[in-house]
């Protein structure tokens, strides 16, 4: 394999080890089983999502936002540059591999494109967990990172889109500026950035959310995520959010609209779907947003 700069690659499980990192050191601290990451529902796939179930459909909506982001980007910037070139996509807290199990699924379907996928994760475990999940499309090129994204970290090639979907909170807060600059230096001038914040709790532990987010160093709400992004030096692209049924039944924004989608639609589909047309983003209690650099 290549050598990388500040990597050493682990033959035995085919990763890319960050210098000076072990593996399995941050495991307790990032909670791999017990907080942030949704191992044993199925709501990632739209075939097993439950209609009536708030948590699922938002997250089945959220990623079909994403890969709309990045058909968009991708689309955009193959235009621009008038030529053929296998894209980069760097998924930062990549888990699973849920980002890419998603494209492979559909977005290939559309003729849009090979890919390098980079997946980067703190747990090889989860990693290794994920691979097991999905064969890779003939011709991408899939490369996993292991390592602590509190830490600066430079890739061998710059990228197209970096995804970073629920991890900002796990990073304290003195080492966010890190996190930035690792988006700055490694993303290409026109590529984007797409993050989201977790998935609240509600105080009654209804469907929404986890129990237990106790590897969470700070939730950032929209106003101070935009503050934040200011300062390292991205603006918004784009935005959005979802918040779970029952509170859907406080906003009566959409009643017109919502009395005519519902006769063709299941009616926890059309909730969350307005709900990201929603522009009020104080209503939000998840985001979801695009950057580029400023």
């Amino acid at each position: 394999m290549k050598k990388l700069k500040g990597w050493k690659y682990d033959l035995k499980n085919n990763v890319y080890v960050q210098n000076d990192f072990s593996i399995g050191q941050l495991d307790d601290q990032l909670g791999t089983d017990q907080h942030g990451d949704v191992k044993n529902r199925q709501n990632y796939d739209p075939n097993f999502c439950r209609w009536n179930n708030s948590f699922e459909m938002a997250q089945h909506v959220r990623f079909a936002t994403v890969m709309t982001w990045i058909r968009s980007r991708l689309s955009y910037i193959g235009e621009l540059e008038g030529k053929k070139r296998k894209k980069v996509l760097i998924d930062l807290g990549c888990s699973r591999s849920f980002i890419y199990r998603r494209w492979k699924g559909n977005m290939n379907f559309w003729g849009w494109p090979l890919l390098h996928y980079w997946g980067v994760d703190s747990s090889l475990k989860r990693i290794n967990e994920g691979r097991k999940e999905f064969v890779k499309k003939k011709n991408d090129s899939l490369v996993y990172f292991v390592g602590d994204l509190n830490k600066f970290m430079k890739f061998p090639g710059k990228a197209d889109i970096i995804i970073c979907l629920e991890t900002l909170e796990h990073i304290p807060e003195e080492n966010v500026r890190n996190l930035f600059n690792t988006f700055r230096f490694n993303l290409r001038e026109n590529g984007l950035v797409i993050m989201s914040s977790p998935n609240p709790k509600e105080e009654d532990g209804w469907v929404w959310g986890e129990e237990s987010k106790g590897s969470h160093h700070k939730e950032y709400t929209w106003e101070e995520a935009k503050i934040l992004f200011s300062k390292n030096r991205f603006e918004v692209v784009d935005h959005t959010g979802v918040l779970p049924y029952r509170n859907y039944h406080h906003k009566s924004s959409f009643g017109k609209l919502r009395s005519e989608l519902v006769k063709h639609f299941p009616s926890a589909w059309i909730n969350n779907i307005l709900l990201l047309a929603e522009p009020d983003m104080k209503m939000k209690q998840q985001w979801l947003c695009s950057l580029r650099k400023k």
